[in-house]
């Protein structure tokens, strides 16, 4: 009973079959048909622009493509309808993205754009992915193991994102780059190419902004990122070399930037503009405040600032089992763990190093108990990652799993504070910066 409770309106934009079939798969799983498009909880459409569209209250009703119907009917179970818009804003509405190989700064401007721009990332691949980005012919195991899982997924050249953009086109066709397509459009550089305009605000207000080359994007992902922040009225700061690491230095000794955008906590462009008090944030800060409009400090989540290069000793190559996240809560905990150098699987496995779960009373937890297996709450990983190392997974406030309270929610909203000085500090020593 997928739809229980849903009351649907399907307006007449919608060719005749097309609309005659996502009424016959609602009505066979229990959804019921509204009087009027105001008695609706659910207006199934793929054009904002309906009949009685102006007078439809967006806070009560959900306005959703068909694709809404049709994924949640294979889930068995109805899906966050804010990643099936209507809205032609929303250009990666209904996709569930994935890199086979993207290059780690090309793949946070995939995630953070197409999340922000109506659809999902996933870590890894799974059987909800639609789409896996692929620089070259896939031929690794994580292709395989897609294909196997959803052999229905989209195995696409990076440039189906860029053009989505360039082109401002929701629904692009991913036939020309699909890469068992013969004439696939294998990525070319493109000095003509149309700048994005996907992010448009003012949430830079004249601001300088600097592109580390620590960044190492591709010139085409490149020219996207300073494209969004001139869109979004910030200035961007030319080096004269990549290749040079003291020209970063000297325009951040010399104070010629407002915010350094970097993936290192580490080096001496770093502590110069830790120093100065430059604004320091990674790329996927740049991205989602661009997203929203709305600057907040970039120390107000994890993923926001720089952490050390490496991977976390003792995580490293760990197997780490996640249970009872879901959604973006899932999503993040895996880029924690895979940031540090982990690997996140949803089962337990042979070589399993600790569970972190949100509920303490199931099935995992039991096997895991008896398997000896350190069994702790999101919080362990949250201060392995701002520490950068591996934590006393027995700590009481890892091992506690409050009644009533859902632990899963809370998830994704922790930030930096103060303690980020004492660590700075702490890792200056250490590495005798």
């Amino acid at each position: 009973m997928v739809f229980r409770g849903v009351k649907y309106h399907i307006p007449a934009t919608f060719p005749e079959p097309k609309r005659a079939e996502l009424v016959r798969l609602l009505k066979e799983h229990h959804a019921k048909s509204a009087n009027t498009v105001f008695d609706a909880t659910h207006i199934i459409t793929n054009s904002e622009d309906f009949k009685g569209c102006e007078q439809v209250n967006a806070g009560k009703v959900s306005v959703v493509t068909g694709l809404w119907v049709e994924r949640s009917i294979a889930a068995k179970k109805m899906q966050s309808e804010t990643y099936y818009s209507a809205s032609p804003s929303k250009l990666f509405s209904g996709v569930i993205g994935c890199s086979a190989d993207l290059f780690p700064g090309d793949e946070e401007v995939f995630a953070v754009t197409i999340s922000a721009l109506g659809g999902q990332w996933r870590v890894n691949p799974d059987k909800t992915t639609t789409h896996l980005f692929a620089m070259s012919r896939p031929s690794n195991l994580q292709f395989f193991e897609a294909v196997v899982v959803n052999p229905s997924i989209k195995v696409l050249l990076p440039s189906w994102f860029d053009d989505t953009l360039r082109l401002n086109s929701r629904d692009l066709s991913t036939k020309a780059y699909e890469w068992d397509t013969p004439n696939a459009r294998y990525p070319k550089p493109d000095p003509l190419a149309l700048p994005t305009t996907a992010y448009s605000s003012d949430v830079w207000s004249g601001r300088r902004i600097l592109l580390s080359p620590s960044l190492k994007l591709t010139a085409s992902r490149r020219r996207m990122v300073e494209d969004s922040v001139r869109n979004c009225h910030g200035v961007l700061v030319e080096l004269m070399s990549d290749d040079d690491p003291w020209d970063e230095i000297d325009h951040l000794e010399n104070k010629h930037c407002d915010v350094f955008i970097t993936c290192r906590r580490a080096g001496e462009g770093f502590l110069q503009a830790w120093d100065t008090g430059i604004t320091i944030g990674t790329l996927c800060w740049l991205l989602e405040m661009q997203a929203t409009g709305i600057l907040s400090g970039p120390r107000d989540r994890l993923l926001y600032f720089p952490h050390p290069p490496g991977d976390v000793s003792g995580i490293e190559g760990s197997i780490i089992c996640l249970s009872h996240y879901e959604g973006e809560s899932a999503q993040y905990l895996q880029r924690l763990i895979r940031l540090m150098g982990g690997l996140s699987t949803p089962k337990l496995v042979a070589d399993t190093a600790i569970l972190v779960t949100a509920n303490p009373c199931s099935r995992v937890v039991t096997k895991a108990a008896e398997r000896s297996i350190p069994i702790v709450n999101h919080l362990w990983l949250e201060d392995c990652f701002i520490r950068w190392e591996k934590l006393d997974s027995t700590l009481p406030k890892y091992t506690l799993f409050p009644a009533d309270v859902d632990c899963g929610a809370e998830v994704g909203d922790r930030g930096l504070g103060e303690e980020i000085e004492e660590i700075i500090a702490t890792e200056r020593k250490k590495w005798h910066w």
